[in-house]
């Protein structure tokens, strides 16, 4: 991942950075309270969930995703190179854009500008840590079992059903 802009420079009120993201990888369900996000998919392509609807993203593409809103994502191609923008929602919210403080705090820096060999995980970052550093992002993990709702993960598994209460 490159990070391109954060923080104080941009007064906290971006996040923006490229990477390349291997198929069937993605971040679990989250929610931004502050931010809205931003993906732009230069090539392969990904699935993306917006509270629950998927939408299927291919390169040369943008997709948002509002503040408030549950999403995750999967890459649906070998490596998705893609742009992703977090963006300070409203002036009145909390200008805290810090999106790469979890990819740091569960990441291991890259020894260079391609993707490294895929690794076996010993042992998961503590989920209350990571809760953690997520909510002082101004973000969080939802509990989607109780919403109704289940993940999918690529052409590997079932599409996520959605909860018919939004």
């Amino acid at each position: 991942m490159t990070v391109y802009a954060q923080g104080e420079p941009v007064d906290n009120t971006i996040c923006v950075w490229e990477g390349n993201i291997p198929e069937n990888i993605g971040p679990p369900p989250h929610i931004h309270h502050y931010e809205h996000e931003l993906f732009f998919v230069i090539n392969g392509s990904i699935r993306a969930w917006v509270e629950g609807v998927p939408l299927d993203v291919p390169a040369d593409s943008l997709i948002f995703m509002p503040a408030g809103r549950i999403h995750w994502f999967v890459s649906t191609s070998p490596v998705t190179r893609m742009l992703s923008f977090t963006v300070t929602a409203s002036k009145e919210f909390p200008s805290i854009n810090n999106s790469t403080a979890l990819f740091e705090f569960i990441g291991i820096p890259a020894e260079a500008l391609t993707l490294p060999p895929v690794v076996e995980v010993k042992q998961m970052p503590d989920p209350v840590e990571i809760a953690r550093v997520t909510r002082e992002i101004g973000g969080d993990f939802p509990d989607l079992e109780r919403l109704g709702w289940r993940r999918g993960y690529g052409d590997a598994g079932a599409q996520p059903e959605a909860s018919t209460k939004h």
